[in-house]
């Protein structure tokens, strides 16, 4: 599982932030944005050491309900 506040950088060579992170359904999702433009963000999906962008709609949804929630606590 990564750190909140933890930089890390995905395939596309860009840097993001760890801003929430949460599990569902056994999985371990995090919340992240971009660290020099905030308003870039991604949802994804932490598995063996491997993030992965989460593009199914419904499942982001879901999930961004779910870390707003997080976040508000």
């Amino acid at each position: 599982m990564l750190n909140l506040g933890e930089i890390i950088t995905l395939s596309n060579g860009k840097k993001y932030v760890v801003v929430s992170s949460i599990n569902y359904f056994n999985d371990n999702y995090v919340y992240l944005s971009e660290f020099y433009k905030n308003e870039n963000t991604k949802i994804c999906l932490v598995k063996n050491n491997e993030v992965t962008e989460v593009l199914d709609k419904d499942l982001i949804d879901e999930l961004e309900n779910l870390f707003v929630d997080n976040i508000s606590e």
